[in-house]
């Protein structure tokens, strides 16, 4: 599992000098969904890569190459809903690594963050009410280890912490 969620996050977050990681599954006091909706089981395309979605698992391809594959079973994955956003939730020892989503018709966007300058501005102004960890490697910002509460968690959603998306069309 712990090979899962960071190829996962190397995937939607190469881009990022330092990421944002969680110390619980969110949003927090939320209960887990069981199986992904029945209006996203099926195949989504973006440019190269694929993403296919069954009831309970998914496999996402970089291309040929199958890079994450997992099915929703806790602890490792947690899927939850809050208002009009999913959030699908990795652990990778200790921490995890956090993917809201929203979905259309025919389309599933996936939310991520690369933490640059305005999003760690936001996480700085978060400090003082909320729970926040900086994890150095090497002498350099890894990443943000955050513990919000559900409301937290909502306002980071609506002020852009998550601002970066990859967009999947059904094929």
């Amino acid at each position: 599992m712990r090979n899962f969620a960071i190829i996962l996050v190397l995937i939607f977050a190469l881009q990022s000098c330092s990421s944002i990681s969680f110390t619980n599954a969110q949003p927090e006091d939320t209960p887990p969904i069981q199986e992904f909706p029945e209006k996203i089981i099926g195949r989504f395309l973006n440019q190269e890569d694929t993403l296919v979605i069954d009831r309970t698992s998914f496999v996402f391809a970089d291309g040929d190459i199958v890079s994450i594959s997992g099915d929703l079973t806790p602890p490792g994955a947690v899927l939850k809903k809050m208002d009009d956003w999913y959030v699908l939730s990795l652990q990778d020892d200790t921490q995890w690594w956090v993917f809201p989503f929203k979905i259309s018709k025919d389309r599933i966007t996936v939310y991520y963050s690369d933490m640059e300058e305005d999003e760690q501005k936001l996480i700085d102004n978060f400090k003082g009410n909320m729970e926040v960890q900086k994890v150095f490697k090497d002498g350099k910002l890894d990443y943000y280890l955050i513990s919000p509460s559900k409301r937290q968690f909502s306002q980071l959603l609506k002020k852009g912490l998550f601002s970066e998306k990859k967009i999947f069309i059904r094929i």
